[in-house]
């Protein structure tokens, strides 16, 4: 039958591909991810649930990034200094979903790239675009950030953005991922801000007020509210990427689990666990420009204090979520 469809127009096979043939060859795809550990945490078989069912983000088009060597990758992080530069590398992606994190620095040489997610459809939509897009030095498996160690290997760098404030206790999970980073390591980690996420957390108390489960009546009726609202704190939801596909608006209102944090709570967790910050990362020149016309003194861009501050007066500042950029000390810390 898919022969027989072969003279239809381009278009008709694209969208032939995105709704049937793309699924068919993640199933063959599946198979071929290892599984390393049962996973048994109530909170993160729940968030497994929702991204089996709805796997996020479903991107289809993203730029591949130059061929690069690692020193040139961090080389906007002043702070850090990377060593043995010429030996083979390996960069853990802790929470990859679909694989987006995997292409930005898919084509650093001498590295091996080691992807895990609770999800096995995120993985195999994930594996499935890496094929496609011929990038060949990564091995996927199903594993919880919990269970970690099991994959027996240490890390120069961990990026695990958009993941630990989707588990049951974030810090857990971080602390987890400090353990396999190498001494020297740098991480590049993503939480949200409470006060960036205040609109969503006002639509995430009136589901939980109302006991809306996610469905398609409770999407539209939380559309619907927030299209009618003229709170403009709810308004600009409205103007979210993420607002009008059932993958997103789950992932953005409807998820399982979401922690949110002030920098406060941040600098804490870094200082417990012995780490270094080097400084944000995805942040516009136009915040950073006014964040040091502000605090003009060298070195300011590297106070959390500092950070927390301007953020009370811009909180629109951390619009994602707080991305930076982390180093172990060279010595093993307990």
């Amino acid at each position: 039958k898919i022969e027989a469809l072969k003279n239809k127009s381009q278009d008709f096979l694209s969208f032939l591909k995105f709704t049937f043939l793309n699924c068919r060859k993640e199933d063959l795809l599946k198979k071929q991810i290892k599984s390393l550990s049962k996973i048994i945490n109530k909170v993160s078989l729940s968030i497994q649930d929702q991204y089996e069912a709805n796997p996020y983000p479903r991107w289809r088009y993203t730029e591949i990034p130059d061929q690069k060597d690692l020193k040139s990758f961090l080389s906007l992080i002043p702070q850090y200094n990377l060593n043995d530069n010429h030996k083979q590398k390996s960069i853990l992606i802790a929470g990859c979903g679909t694989g987006q994190q995997i292409v930005s620095c898919s084509k650093i040489e001498n590295t091996n790239i080691y992807a895990i997610d609770l999800s096995m459809k995120s993985l195999s939509y994930a594996k499935r675009q890496i094929h496609e897009l011929n990038i060949k030095n990564v091995y996927f498996y199903q594993l919880d950030i919990l269970d970690i160690k099991l994959l027996k290997k240490k890390f120069d760098m961990i990026i695990c953005s958009g993941c630990l404030h989707h588990m049951e206790k974030p810090f857990l999970g971080l602390k987890k991922l400090v353990a396999v980073l190498k001494p020297n390591g740098i991480m590049n980690i993503g939480l949200y801000s409470y006060r960036a996420r205040e609109s969503v957390k006002i639509i995430r108390d009136y589901i939980y007020r109302n006991n809306l489960i996610f469905n398609k009546k409770s999407i539209s009726k939380i559309r619907d509210k927030i299209v009618a609202s003229k709170n403009p704190k709810l308004k600009i939801l409205s103007e979210s990427y993420d607002f009008f596909s059932t993958s997103c608006v789950r992932d953005l209102l409807f998820n399982s689990m979401e922690h949110t944090f002030s920098l406060i709570d941040v600098k804490k967790e870094i200082n417990n666990l012995n780490l270094n910050f080097l400084g944000f990362d995805y942040l516009s020149n136009g915040y950073m420009n006014l964040f040091k016309k502000l605090n003009p003194h060298p070195d300011s861009e590297l106070d959390l204090d500092l950070w927390n501050n301007f953020e009370k007066s811009y909180p629109e500042t951390f619009s994602e979520m707080f991305n930076f950029w982390l180093s172990k000390n060279s010595l093993e810390s307990n």
